[in-house]
């Protein structure tokens, strides 16, 4: 979200009141939550992309530690149309 800070500037000549924006973006976006599609366990890719983004990692932990596997995951889940 950017944030934005105007300043009013001295009139000058002018009847007009010149104002100065400034803005700075943030890059402290964070990716949007799981959604999980049921008609996505009918796909018949779903298996294995679900075993390829685990890698035989049996801890949930151990699969949250590493945000890649969960976007790389994440996004061919969602690829499947």
């Amino acid at each position: 979200m950017p944030i934005i800070e105007v300043q009013f500037l001295p009139q000058g000549i002018s009847d007009h009141t010149p104002i100065l924006l400034s803005w700075i973006t943030t890059d402290d976006t964070k990716p949007g939550p799981f959604l999980f599609f049921n008609h996505w366990v009918s796909h018949p890719d779903f298996m294995e992309i679900v075993e390829r983004g685990v890698e035989g990692k049996s801890c949930r932990k151990s699969y949250d530690s590493d945000p890649n596997k969960t976007q790389t995951s994440k996004g061919r889940l969602e690829g499947m149309e």
